[in-house]
């Protein structure tokens, strides 16, 4: 005798949603549900855990459910939490309720034009339980739809919007603890299951019906797989990091006054900061063309020449191995030699098992080639200055990877 318990009934749901939606088929796999009896409703945080009430699949079909269930998707999938923090710096609860059904509009107005069923009272563009004068446009984006609310009677009640981490980056109650390190799905994992969610909905039908354009599709489509990155500023935002986490930064001098120094008190000292040792190590293999790889590779080094106190820069240029160190002053003089196959993993080894290693290392590569199968004592940062053949999802996962160029070859 077969028994119909929660546990069935949202396992039912899932693959009833899977099939809706093939393309978010990982996606929702690696969704852990978690039971909450007496949150009255579906809600993700943002380590991917979806909780749930038991009391819904009491008054909703299991339609409904696969509905609510790629809605919460779709939350993760639309970086609603990290797209907020952009958004709003310090948000009030009413902030987090007014973006909470700006997504929901997002997400249930791309729903309803594929015909997909939720429960009733669902937040939408054109029907919103507690604001009845609202007649939006469908398929905008959740920032579009948060304008728009701009002068709508939004309630600053805690959660009156429901909404949760995976939503708003604001822990809720209900919500359990964040996973310790190892556990849970990692930053790789949750990258490449977005990645290739996006880039089956660009392909899809749904990739150029509502939202695809305007709406929350085309900002995902725009924000995961064309990103308008300042690569400049991701480079000194990770070497900033970097260098403020190596192991001494930070002594002391009395070299120089304090300024919190009393009058006739004992000298006190005051905080230094060491010169970063940063090292450019430049693929310079056939592959890297003159005009665009080399050409972005000695940008990036004039950069970070004119950032960095000290006494110019090392780089080291390498194709299956280093050929040529120099210490450069100015990005005009490099010396490109090499021009052979591609090592960039024994270059990488080479660079960083140097008699003084550095804080980091910068690694400027189009990004043919292996990498490290362990990872480097310094602080490895790769800049690709292609986005072919998603190179960027082979990078290893302990380095920092960035995007200098976003054309697609």
């Amino acid at each position: 005798m077969n028994v119909t318990t929660p546990k069935n009934t949202l396992a039912d749901a899932r693959y009833m949603a899977i099939d809706t939606m093939k393309y978010l088929a990982r996606a929702i796999v690696v969704m852990d549900p978690v039971e909450k009896p007496g949150i009255g409703t579906f809600a993700v945080d943002k380590h991917w855990r979806m909780y749930y009430d038991p009391a819904c699949f009491e008054k909703w079909t299991l339609m409904q459910l696969a509905g609510v269930v790629i809605h919460e998707c779709f939350h993760l999938i639309f970086e609603h939490h990290s797209r907020f923090s952009d958004l709003v710096s310090t948000p009030t609860d009413q902030d987090r309720n007014r973006w909470n059904i700006a997504a929901d509009m997002a997400i249930n107005s791309i729903l309803r034009d594929q015909g997909i069923e939720l429960p009733p009272n669902c937040v939408y563009p054109d029907r919103c339980p507690g604001l009845p004068n609202i007649k939006f446009e469908n398929g905008l984006s959740a920032e579009k739809y948060w304008n728009l609310l701009e002068n709508e009677p939004i309630s600053s009640e805690p959660n009156s919007a429901e909404g949760s981490s995976g939503t708003d980056g604001h822990p809720r109650d209900f919500e359990d603890e964040a996973p310790e390190e190892g556990e849970g799905i990692s930053e790789t994992d949750e990258r490449r299951i977005k990645r290739g969610a996006v880039k089956d909905i660009k392909d899809s039908p749904l990739g150029q019906g509502i939202g695809a354009n305007k709406g929350d599709i085309g900002v995902i489509i725009e924000r995961i797989l064309e990103p308008a990155v300042n690569p400049t500023a991701e480079i000194f935002a990770s070497v900033k990091y970097a260098v403020n986490t190596i192991a001494g930064w930070g002594s002391y001098t009395y070299k120089r006054p304090n300024p919190r120094q009393p009058p006739g008190a004992m000298r006190l000292p005051v905080s230094q900061r060491p010169v970063p040792e940063v090292r450019v190590l430049i693929d310079t293999s056939a592959s890297m063309t003159e005009d665009k790889d080399l050409a972005l590779a000695a940008g990036i080094v004039g950069k970070i020449v004119n950032a960095l106190p000290g006494e110019g820069v090392l780089v080291y240029c390498a194709d299956t191995q280093v050929q040529d160190v120099q210490k450069v002053f100015s990005p005009t003089s490099i010396r490109a030699t090499g021009r052979g196959g591609t090592r960039m993993d024994a270059a990488i080894v080479e660079v960083d098992e140097d008699k003084t290693p550095p804080d980091v290392i910068v690694c400027i590569t189009d990004g043919e080639t292996g990498w490290p199968s362990k990872p480097t004592r310094s602080r490895l940062i790769i800049c690709l200055t292609r986005n072919r053949r998603n190179y960027g999802d082979s990078t290893p996962s302990w380095a920092k990877t960035i995007l200098v160029s976003k054309s697609e070859e």
